[in-house]
């Protein structure tokens, strides 16, 4: 009990300082307020900070430090799929060793409070107001004026209430009722794959969540009610993906409904979000940037084993599997199938059906040749007649091809103009 409370107050410590960290200097005319004395209030508002929203935390009770000291808060993350935020915060807590071996040792090897900052790109963005509550909210046409018991008052266009009481919400007359939507999954089909904002793992359990399934915000004002009771890991994520979907609407000036998929995708995937629920892929993978745009393209399928998804990166491709989403992403590659059906691909057919979908020319086998062990750092050897591994294959598609910026609808539909 002692140890886990050394690591609970390392977190805390290192959510304090970045918040610090964040709130010096003069901070421009705030655009969004988030208001809760929550985990997921504050990432909430460091993500929309980093993500170059000018942005308010009112922080209205001490209650979630101080269940963090008294170790009330579980860091455990059974499935290890750790990332975004939280892998930060994890490398800061202890000397690093990597993240499984972090995981395994719930010790974390020792109390660090020296770090540095997960900081947005000015640090004036956040601005923080600890323990000062919600005195009057008002709505104008275009903006919602608050005011708080010490007499300040913010005009924003963009709220997020994110406390456990959704007080804000009541006194609004604002529907308490999130507007990021969690589904627990136990099955995940490749349309669906394509869509997901949100991963997160409790008590052994993957939860995810979709854009298309995303609730539009009444009048600008959007709800994360705190997940009391969940593992600081899920809530910390949680916390950053709506965040992300927050300031993407105050960034951009739009709505929920007008999210671009890809846009938003990326966001999150550029602050290393785990958005890749397969159990047997870690944040520490060489490629895990690859495995993760390539998994929410949906041309791989997924193995499932007792509820769990694996990635299976060892097996070979069949070309029946990628085939169909091939040819709907690359319509050039249809000009390939004509001539070519293999069961399986081997890496001199994926690099030929690569050269149709990324127009090159010989020049490609060269190239991956001469990287293959240099920047890949694939562990089989070079052979073009030997199977490709669903690994291999993942990579060189990311790298040659892109597939993961092909423009989506909201729920996954790739829109081919």
């Amino acid at each position: 009990m002692r140890n886990r409370r050394i690591i609970l107050t390392s977190i805390l410590l290192i959510l304090f300082n970045i918040c610090v960290c964040v709130a010096g200097g003069k901070s421009p005319k705030p655009v969004l307020l988030v208001y809760g004395g929550s985990v997921e209030a504050y990432m909430a508002a460091a993500q929309a900070a980093i993500s170059g929203v000018p942005t308010v935390w009112v922080d209205n009770s001490s209650t979630w430090r101080k269940s963090l000291s008294t170790a009330s808060e579980s860091v455990q993350s059974d499935l290890m799929l750790d990332g975004g935020a939280w892998k930060y915060i994890l490398r800061k807590t202890s000397v690093y060793e990597g993240i499984e071996a972090l995981r395994r040792d719930s010790t974390f090897k020792r109390d660090l409070m020296r770090l540095s900052s997960m900081q947005p790109a000015k640090k004036e963005l956040l601005t923080v107001i600890h323990q000062q509550d919600i005195e009057k909210v008002s709505e104008s046409s275009k903006s919602w004026e608050i005011k708080l018991t010490n007499k300040q008052s913010f005009q924003v266009k963009y709220v997020l209430d994110a406390s456990k009481e959704s007080k804000l919400c009541r006194m609004a007359n604002v529907k308490a009722d999130d507007n990021v939507k969690v589904l627990r999954s136990t099955v995940l089909s490749l349309p669906q794959s394509r869509a997901l904002i949100f991963v997160g793992e409790d008590q052994g359990e993957i939860e995810v969540a979709y854009l298309h399934e995303v609730v539009p915000a009444e009048n600008n004002l959007f709800v994360l009610k705190a997940k009391e009771g969940y593992n600081l890991p899920y809530r910390v994520a949680l916390g950053q993906t709506v965040g992300a979907v927050v300031s993407y609407c105050a960034f951009f000036k739009t709505s929920t409904d007008k999210i671009d998929l890809r846009v938003l995708q990326n966001e999150l995937l550029m602050y290393r979000s785990r958005l890749l629920p397969c159990v047997d892929i870690s944040v520490e993978d060489k490629h895990y940037s690859s495995l993760q745009r390539i998994f929410l393209t949906g041309i791989l399928p997924l193995n499932q084993k007792e509820g769990k998804l694996y990635f299976n990166g060892q097996d070979s491709v069949k070309l029946a599997d990628v085939k169909e989403e091939l040819k709907r992403l690359f319509s050039r590659t249809q000009l390939w199938f004509v001539d070519h059906n293999p069961e399986y691909l081997t890496l001199k057919s994926t690099i030929s059906l690569l050269k149709f979908a990324a127009f090159r020319g010989d020049e490609l086998d060269k190239e991956i040749e001469q990287k293959w062990k240099k920047e890949f750092g694939f562990e089989q050897d070079y052979n073009p007649e030997r199977l490709i591994s669903k690994y291999e294959f993942a990579v060189l598609w990311d790298k040659y091809a892109s597939p993961f910026w092909v423009k989506r609808s909201q729920n996954g539909d790739a829109i081919i103009r």
